[in-house]
């Protein structure tokens, strides 16, 4: 039966004002006045407010209790010809209640519970922000509420207890960012939440979209006790614009610290900035990226920024040092190096902690939680990818499951099609013929069309007019069929390498990027084009995914190569109960994934060892990167630069008998050394050599 409040008004010496209530013939009563609450006035359930300190009291068990402060952070001081409700209206902009309902929720307890209602929201792009949210908000247990780009990544969403999909889609995987429909969505659903101007919520957004945040809680009237912003690093990217924009070439020495004084202008102007969008409770949706604006958003309050390496901020800041002056940057990201207090005016609000460490936190329970929500209906499939005994045709694969970290197609290392490497790829159309017996010998290779029916899967795939959405012209497809063969045999060549150098000992299967996955081209998010003599574009996206789909049909070698469907980071593959190892290409990946889990090999199309990875180096310096092979002898992570690739090569070449392929890889490692070692001449070239993480050895 809802409560009938009649207000009465009394003045005592205490100046206390009485609000009296009855309820199933038991009286409550709102009280106010100025001071706090007098331990011989009230009953127990009886709430108080003070119009000085404007907190907010409850009595129970015959004391009175602090539940919270109407007031929030506003400067003005008391007005006492406001009654209570009007008082607190005026602190509390989000609040639409009329006068009677909010004394009924002062009786029944919903204001004094809306203290401590907590909300998660997270409005992120891909891909490591929407996993660190998963994360975090799965720790915290709060009410989450989620609109994220990529929506494969939280399929599992409607099986989550108190989670809650705004409105995207849990089968896409498109990165197409966020349009004014979905930031509505997400206003409307915090304004919502905001009922009563004291409910608490934390705002995950991508680091490069951090005003986001600022944006939704000015727009959503949130009070700066109300809020959180906490932005998210997505890989390398936050720790190259620490490099380049934050410090750039600015230095630090005896005389002046151009690094730290152009980050206090940088903050003093963000926070302009910020201001500015709360002045504004309407503002305009507008699209935006940049990273660098989040490391002074940072020294706000309200913000925190999540990083998964402390080391590689650390390392940057390192190679500032000039004669052992330390910038006070080092204080403001929480180095203490440099022991400068002034610097702690501007500390940054920094969070490190990686998806593994983040995963590893979790009680059993939620850890179940977490990959219900990341993988859904996916999860079956997955899991029997990693611990698939046999392939489709029976023929039996290793138990030891070898993952490999792939990216778009197109986007493979060009080891195959750039001349430079000892291959080269074609230039025109008539260099890719219709008879593998006239195809260049320099592709019939191991690692790339090592027989006839594979240079024929690749011919009939491209002249299946099937596989376009449009029938190209002529031009077209002269065009299309170079453009996809140069990609294709750098794909082929990256997957071969790994198959031919360790399929041996392990089953190898690819994680792909998860904006392009096989069978659903219409949902990827970057395109496959052509340009015509007359400037028009020609999409051949479907033949791109039916060449991955053949290549991992049938091709002599890519059918032993498994694949699992694309929606998660591929860190959560370490928490599926599979015996993996992982590899592949340059990715944030190896940051975040669990120290546990052997990183056999990364190939990158660099001159730089294994230090000079961002996503390896801090790693590789802690150890982390050291295993046990399945020999059982202790090895470190393998670096494949573009010098262990010659050598390898050559290796390989020699083994197999090749003596010619053998001998032209081992020209370009000896000269790779000389142009990259300035100890290494012609003279003594053959007395080096270089180690299996890419550093100059002597031989």
């Amino acid at each position: 039966m809802r409560k009938k409040l009649m207000c009465l008004s009394i003045l005592s010496m205490a100046l206390t004002t009485l609000f009296s209530c009855s309820s199933n013939d038991e009286n409550i009563s709102f009280l106010s006045g100025l001071g706090g609450p007098s331990s011989s006035i009230g009953i127990n359930g009886d709430t108080y407010l003070d119009k000085e300190s404007f907190d907010l009291y409850k009595k129970e068990n015959d004391s009175w209790i602090r539940v919270g402060n109407i007031k929030g952070s506003d400067p003005n001081k008391v007005d006492t010809s406001l009654s209570a409700y009007e008082l607190y209206c005026k602190y509390h902009k989000a609040y639409k209640g009329s006068d009677e309902e909010w004394k009924n929720a002062l009786s029944n307890g919903e204001l004094e519970a809306s203290y401590n209602k907590k909300y998660n929201i997270i409005f992120t792009l891909a891909t490591i922000p929407p996993v660190l949210s998963a994360l975090d908000s799965i720790r915290n247990g709060n009410e989450t509420y989620a609109f994220i780009e990529r929506g494969k990544t939280y399929n599992g969403i409607d099986q989550i207890n108190n989670w809650h999909n705004i409105g995207f889609n849990t089968n896409s995987n498109n990165s197409s960012g966020f349009t004014v429909e979905n930031y509505n969505l997400v206003k409307s659903t915090i304004q919502e939440l905001n009922v009563f101007g004291n409910e608490h919520f934390s705002l995950y957004v991508q680091d490069g979209t951090a005003l986001y945040g600022a944006s939704l809680a000015s727009n959503a009237q949130l009070n700066s006790n109300q809020f959180d912003i906490i932005m998210i690093e997505d890989g390398i990217g936050a720790y190259n614009s620490f490099k380049n924009d934050v410090i750039g070439k600015r230095i630090c020495n005896a005389n002046k610290d151009e690094i730290y004084q152009n980050y206090v202008d940088q903050v003093d102007l963000v926070s302009k900035e910020v201001k500015a969008i709360f002045s504004n409770k309407n503002s305009e949706f507008t699209s935006y990226y940049n990273i660098e604006k989040a490391f002074y958003l940072a020294s706000l309050d309200n913000f925190h920024y999540w990083f998964q390496d402390k080391t590689q901020i650390e390392d940057i800041l390192n190679k500032t040092v000039i004669d052992g002056t330390y910038t006070k940057l080092f204080d403001v990201m929480g180095i203490d190096k440099g022991g400068h207090e002034e610097g702690k005016d501007y500390k940054a609000n920094l969070k490190f902690e990686s998806i593994s460490h983040a995963v590893a936190s979790l009680e059993e329970s939620k850890k179940e939680n977490y990959l219900r929500l990341m993988y859904g209906s996916y999860y079956e499939d997955t899991y029997k990818a990693l611990t698939r005994t046999t392939l489709i045709d029976s023929t039996p694969v290793s138990a030891h499951k070898l993952v490999y970290i792939g990216t778009r197609f197109m986007s493979f290392p060009t080891f195959a099609s750039d001349p430079n490497y000892g291959i080269g790829g074609v230039t025109k159309v008539d260099e890719i013929p219709s008879s593998y017996s006239i195809l260049n010998d320099k592709y019939k290779t191991p690692f790339l069309f090592e027989n006839e029916n594979d240079y024929i899967i690749f011919l009939n795939t491209v002249e299946n007019e099937e596989n376009y959405d449009k029938a190209p012209n002529q031009e077209e497809k002269d065009l299309v069929k170079v453009a996809s063969f140069n990609q294709y045999i750098n794909y082929m060549f990256a997957l071969k390498y790994a198959k031919k150098m360790y399929g041996d000992d392990y089953d190898l299967i690819i994680k792909g990027h998860p904006s392009e996955v096989m069978g659903s081209y219409l949902n990827w998010s970057r395109h496959y084009e052509v340009t015509t003599s007359n400037q028009n574009k020609f999409n051949y996206d479907k033949l791109i995914d039916q060449l991955m789909i053949n290549f991992h049909s049938i091709d002599s070698v890519g059918k032993h190569i498994g694949s699992v469907p694309y929606g998660t980071a591929a860190e959560n593959l370490a928490y599926l109960g599979a015996d993996i190892s992982i590899c592949g290409l340059p990715s944030s990946t190896y940051t975040g994934y669990d120290t546990s889990v052997p990183v056999i090999y990364v190939m990158s199309q660099t001159n730089g060892n294994i230090s000079s990875d961002g996503n390896l180096s801090s790693r590789y310096e802690n150890g982390s990167l050291t295993h046990n092979s399945l020999k059982g002898e202790k090895t470190t992570t393998s670096y494949i630069n573009i010098g262990n690739l010659y050598k390898n090569l050559s290796s390989y070449y020699q083994k197999i008998g090749n003596a010619n392929l053998a001998k032209t890889y081992n020209s370009l490692f000896l000269n790779w050394l000389i142009a990259n070692f300035e100890e290494v001449t012609s003279g003594n070239v053959s007395s080096y050599s270089i180690n299996d993480q890419g550093f100059l050895v002597s031989k």
